[in-house]
């Protein structure tokens, strides 16, 4: 079967509601865009760039703003900054999320189950750790459409979930 790169996460449903707030942002950390995955650490939001624990508090990136939250900035690496020390981010809880699995291939079995996070350095994007099974993590819930990169038995397969409440902002 086919290797699928690790792509970023991706909201797909919203639960009952999307809800956003802004969060001031670590500026001596690693700048995020849209659709990253972000942590909070000692109050401050950084992109996550190493595997999360269940003392992690996660959100995603929000798209920039177009009523006032923070003007889009150019940044390094080709993510926006913003004016303030603060950005938009989404509240995960209860939300689907389509992300993309690590290095092992996805089994009928892994449906249902929970998995922690973990960081490709390749691309820079967070994905489903097939080979760390947790308490605390990202809930698999089912295969993404084959169109958009989902299949059984891939490596790097896209699959749908939720972030555990335990870990959302």
């Amino acid at each position: 079967m086919a290797t699928i790169t690790i792509d970023s996460p991706r909201l797909v449903g919203f639960g009952e509601s999307i809800d956003t707030t802004l969060v001031d942002v670590d500026t001596t950390g690693t700048a995020f865009e849209f659709n990253d995955i972000v942590v909070m650490t000692s109050g401050k939001a950084d992109k996550l760039t190493a595997a999360s624990s269940a003392s992690s508090v996660i959100a995603l990136a929000a798209e920039p703003s177009s009523d006032g939250y923070y003007e889009p900035v150019a940044g390094s690496g080709g993510s926006f900054g913003s004016q303030s020390t603060e950005k938009q981010v989404i509240l995960l809880s209860g939300a689907e999320l389509e992300m993309s699995t690590g290095n092992e291939a996805l089994a009928q079995a892994d449906l249902g189950a929970i998995f922690a996070l973990g960081y490709d350095s390749t691309t820079g994007n967070a994905f489903v750790d097939l080979s760390a099974s947790s308490t605390s993590g990202f809930r698999v819930q089912r295969v993404s459409d084959p169109v958009y990169g989902g299949d059984l038995g891939d490596t790097g397969t896209r699959v749908v979930g939720i972030i555990t409440d335990d870990i959302c902002l």
